[in-house]
């Protein structure tokens, strides 16, 4: 956790979480401790019979790689499409985790790539609905 923000989880982060919804909120904190739904961590807490990503596993000609926070964010070939948007939003920041979770609108751009890839729906519901309101 250390790696993503060293000031974790204080002031700055608790002024930010005002503006979230509590699914928001919950997804953030989870993607700093590593403790997400993901199948490297539910493989360690014996929930699912693979580390690895499925996602990578069924495409043609890409090797299995472990999905781990970093993996589903920057990495997955699945969610390149998503990623392409998220990279032109963030710009020389776009791999940098501890940079895009210190500012509100990296966290709602990050928020928005992870309800569009829709690989944590199922834990936490539709995470962009408030944001898609504060757009309009």
């Amino acid at each position: 956790m250390e790696q993503i923000d060293k000031n974790f989880p204080f002031k700055k982060f608790r002024k930010m979480q005002y503006h979230l919804t509590r699914a928001q909120s919950s997804l953030l904190l989870q993607l700093r401790s590593g403790h997400i739904p993901l199948n490297a961590h539910l493989y360690r807490l014996k929930c699912a019979d693979t580390d690895t990503c499925q996602a990578c596993s069924t495409r043609r000609g890409a090797s299995p790689a472990k999905e781990m926070v970093t993996h589903f964010l920057f990495d997955c070939t699945e969610y390149q499409y998503e990623c392409h948007d998220l990279d032109k939003l963030l710009g020389c920041h776009n791999r940098d985790l501890e940079h895009i979770m210190s500012k509100q609108k990296y966290i709602r751009a990050l928020l928005k790539y992870i309800g569009r890839t829709k690989r944590l729906k199922r834990s936490f519901g539709t995470i962009t609905q408030q944001l898609d309101n504060d757009d309009a």
